[in-house]
């Protein structure tokens, strides 16, 4: 009998997931070429709003340079990354080794501060896209959520990039719980 509840219960979310992306893929050109299955491995993070989106971008990118922010001495360039993503989250992001594939990409010395947090927002996107697996599903998120971003100019291998983005997800969460209540709330 529990076997049978937790099965409805699972064949319940995975309809829920598939609606949430057929209506977040509604407009995108590519759409009519996903199946059923492409729908489903929509991840979560691909149907939140464009601030949460914005800073999970930025939190990916922030892991995914780690090796290298880690060596910057200039803590002026690391502000506004720890403006955005908050101080424990920042630190949560930075500790701990890289992940596999999330290897020393940029020398911070060789970046100012504006153009590092494009760089940290770029990269966030394109490993986000990476985690995806289903290349169609990675193309029409992307048409989607980044029109603007162009395709993907290096591989990037998918196990790495579910890792930093599970990171970023979890520091995300830090994010959030740092934030006072009134501030959730305006968001």
């Amino acid at each position: 009998m529990m076997e049978a509840v937790t099965t409805t219960a699972t064949a319940a979310a995975v309809r829920h997931r598939r609606t949430q992306a057929a209506r977040l893929l509604a407009d995108s050109p590519v759409r009519a070429g996903l199946s059923w299955s492409d729908l489903s491995a929509t991840p979560d993070w691909a149907a939140q709003d464009r601030k949460t989106l914005d800073r999970l971008a930025c939190a990916t990118g922030t892991r995914a340079h780690a090796a290298s922010l880690k060596r910057c001495i200039d803590g002026r360039m690391l502000v506004r990354l720890r403006e955005r993503l908050g101080p424990a989250a920042l630190k949560a992001l930075l500790s701990d080794e890289p992940d596999v594939g999330a290897t020393a990409l940029l020398e911070p010395m060789a970046i100012d501060a504006a153009s590092l947090e494009q760089l940290v927002d770029s990269t966030g996107r394109d490993w986000l896209l990476a985690s995806i697996e289903q290349s169609g599903l990675r193309d029409a998120l992307r048409t989607r959520l980044w029109p603007d971003a162009g395709p993907l100019l290096r591989a990037i291998h998918v196990g790495a990039a579910e890792s930093v983005v599970r990171t970023a997800l979890a520091a995300c969460a830090l994010c959030d719980a740092e934030q006072p209540d009134e501030m959730r709330s305006a968001a």
